[in-house]
């Protein structure tokens, strides 16, 4: 079975031809794609091209006076 985009959470996409480059969180790749570990510079990067992407939610930190 093959995972598409739509069934796992990526932060952008690119592609060229036949190829598609994408950064998505994930902690192994799907299968039938290859996964290799980025950069702080490519994340840093690739959430600056996208300020659509949001941040995995977690816990908020809440400010009460």
């Amino acid at each position: 079975m093959v995972v598409s985009a739509d069934q796992v959470p990526v932060v952008t996409m690119a592609r060229a031809g036949r190829q598609v480059q994408a950064l998505a969180r994930t902690q192994t790749a799907p299968s039938g794609w290859s996964g290799r570990p980025v950069t702080m510079e490519e994340l840093v990067l690739a959430y600056l091209r996208e300020p659509a992407a949001r941040a995995l939610s977690g816990p908020v930190l809440e400010v009460t006076r």
